[in-house]
């Protein structure tokens, strides 16, 4: 069976030889100058990030929203964005005639709901422990009470 090498492979055995060559030849690190390493540029090198990364700005919010949006829980600022997103879908940043306070009034707006929702939820959430506690207590009364009966029965016997 004759054997076959793919390109890949020979790219590779040729990359591979001439690394070994250079090597050889003392060409296997390259010296930076002072001049060279001033002149690169800082950060990640080109091609490193997203073509759409996120942009970093400064929003003044109420601290009572803020706090509920922290708390909320890890990836806040995730569902936050993806709040805004869906008011901006929703056609509602074209409607509104003065755009940037009435879309930031709106979007306020839609994440108080949100807020709101999840605080209606955790005020369920405390409902149902409550209604259990109070379950619990008259359910350990009845067996102290019960408990107190049968002492007595007990001592009078």
């Amino acid at each position: 069976m004759p054997k076959t090498k793919d390109s890949e492979m020979e790219q590779f055995e040729k990359d591979l030889l001439q690394s070994i060559g250079e090597m050889k030849r003392g060409e296997h690190a390259v010296v930076h100058t002072p001049a060279q390493m001033e002149a690169r540029k800082r950060g990640r090198p080109a091609g490193s990030v997203k073509e759409s990364p996120k942009v970093a700005t400064t929003i003044r919010i109420d601290a009572d929203v803020l706090v509920a949006l922290k708390e909320s829980g890890p990836g806040w600022q995730t569902r936050v964005n993806d709040a805004l997103r869906k008011f901006i879908a929703a056609g509602h940043s074209t409607a509104i005639p003065d755009t940037k306070k009435s879309q930031l009034a709106a979007a306020y707006q839609a994440i108080t709901v949100e807020i709101d929702h999840a605080l209606e939820r955790q005020a369920e959430t405390l409902e149902t422990l409550r209604k259990q506690l109070t379950e619990t207590n008259e359910a350990v009364k009845a067996m102290e009470s019960l408990a107190i009966k049968q002492r007595k029965s007990t001592s009078t016997t």
